[in-house]
């Protein structure tokens, strides 16, 4: 690999070795290596540890919470948005959100991050039960609820099966919107 790597391809790095090794690996020698590149490059882009650890945060961020929200802005109802949430998120690799959970219990920087975006998902999901009808009694609730069975699930040891998988979001589809 060229030692002209860009911002964008040290922070995609970062994730990767996140999601597979833990926070321990978020250091310029450690990814440079894997990437066969100096640490030249790193500091190219990076002032230090601290700059790269938080544009590794925000870039987790803006693509696993804020992108995501907004790719759903072309469904039809709240229901299919909450549907089409809950199906990209029950099925997906959890490997890097519960590295992110791991690194945020001895950093507060990344707990920091890690606490922003559970309020900026949570209040989306309360928006689209809120936008349901479900009576703002009912939304934060069923909002919360729903999260931390996302959470659970990306926590969990094993992972469920497609089929378990698509009857565990109908189901919560269902109980979040009350019906």
């Amino acid at each position: 690999m060229s030692d002209r790597l860009s911002r964008e391809d040290w922070v995609e790095a970062g994730l990767r070795a996140l999601a597979a090794h833990g926070h321990e690996e978020l250091k310029a020698d450690r990814l440079a290596r894997r990437l066969g590149v100096s640490r030249g490059s790193f500091y190219w882009h990076f002032a230090d540890l601290a700059a790269f650890h938080v544009a590794v945060l925000e870039h987790w961020r803006v693509r696993y919470a804020d992108a995501i929200i907004a790719s759903l802005d072309s469904e039809p109802s709240a229901r299919a948005k909450l549907t089409q949430l809950l199906r990209r998120t029950v099925g997906a690799d959890p490997s890097l959100e519960a590295a992110l959970r791991a690194w945020s219990v001895s950093d507060d920087v990344a707990r920091r991050v890690v606490d922003a975006t559970d309020q900026v998902r949570v209040s989306y999901v309360v928006e689209l039960l809120r936008e349901h009808g479900v009576h703002a009694d009912h939304a934060e609730p069923r909002a919360h609820l729903a999260y931390w069975a996302y959470l659970g699930q990306a926590v969990a040891a094993t992972r469920p099966s497609p089929e378990l998988s698509t009857l565990a979001v109908a189901e919560l589809v269902r109980m979040a919107l009350g019906t």
